[in-house]
């Protein structure tokens, strides 16, 4: 009926499901990408609209040269908590470590929802420029990252907050989507148990004169 149904399913005692992986295809650069996006319902699901450097060294070996969090990790939405939490996360290491910011947990800002998110569609969108990058729910501004050697991170209620990155932003370099519906690990639901992410369209352009597309 027009939109990108990913839909997750328990059969048989395991999970199945899909995603939009474009690593070894099409990578941006800068710029605002957005996506329509009605989360699954359910409290099983792990939905999410993603990025990953492009130098991301995949665990099969086939891509990319760096590994983890060292290519950087941009979650622009995360679906969590039964759907009553949404999130925007970065991630990145300590200088000479392949150590995530956080012990893992990266740079948070809770996306501010008005009941479930599940329940309708929502526009979520980032928007990317050297040394910044914006989150936006139906247009409003949730966070904001800049980097100016430490990195500064400004909620939607202007709190801000100053981490100390050791200068490492790995986010100027061209970054791959991801949009994939996933499942926690040790999720314990029946057989038959299903939900679809649906997805109205992605978008993506350029942003105060920045953005740019390249295809392998």
């Amino acid at each position: 009926s027009g939109n990108l149904e990913i839909t997750t399913t328990k059969t048989n005692g395991g999970w199945t499901s899909s995603r939009i992986w474009t690593q070894g295809k099409v990578n941006f650069k800068y710029g605002k990408l957005e996506a329509r996006i009605k989360l699954p319902s359910g409290n099983f699901n792990w939905p999410a609209f993603w990025m990953l450097g492009s130098n991301y060294q995949f665990p099969n070996g086939l891509f990319g040269t760096v590994p983890w969090p060292n290519s950087g990790e941009i979650d622009i939405l995360e679906g969590l908590a039964k759907n009553s939490v949404a999130q925007s996360t970065l991630h990145g290491n300590y200088p000479n470590t392949q150590n995530d910011w956080l012990g893992g947990a990266g740079l948070t800002n809770v996306v501010p929802i008005y009941g479930d998110l599940s329940a309708e569609f929502h526009t979520i969108a980032m928007l990317w420029t050297p040394g910044q990058i914006i989150f936006t729910l139906d247009g409003t501004e949730f966070a904001r990252y800049q980097h100016s050697g430490n990195l500064i991170q400004i909620t939607q209620n202007n709190v801000t907050t100053t981490f100390d990155s050791g200068g490492v932003w790995p986010f100027d370099n061209p970054f791959f989507l991801i949009i994939d519906n996933a499942i926690p690990a040790g999720t314990v639901a029946p057989d038959g148990t299903k939900s679809s992410m649906l997805i109205d369209w992605i978008r993506y352009s350029t942003y105060q004169g920045y953005g740019t597309v390249t295809l392998n």
